[in-house]
């Protein structure tokens, strides 16, 4: 059976993970764009501490914030009622 990574060609397996142009382009494939891979300590150091000192984010808009308010509230009491057997 044949896996993905490969084809046959006149009746010889080409294996793509040989080939010297899947291996120059392989990088991009497995570069996240939304997750750091670095431990986290070195994390820390850089981005988080970057992060945490320069970010402003902005202020809900108030209809929105009380919206969630009520949903808090209301799963809050559904909480505390389930507790309640």
């Amino acid at each position: 059976m044949e896996m993905a990574v490969g084809a046959r060609t006149n009746c010889k397996s080409i294996l793509y993970i040989d080939q010297k142009h899947t291996r120059k382009h392989m990088g991009e494939l497995f570069t996240p764009q939304f997750m750091d891979r670095r431990l986290y300590n070195e994390w820390e150091t850089t981005t988080a501490r970057k992060v945490l000192t320069q970010h402003c984010p902005e202020a809900l808009d108030p209809k929105v914030s009380e919206e969630m308010t009520k949903i808090i509230e209301s799963v809050e009491k559904q909480m505390l009622e389930s507790c309640q057997v």
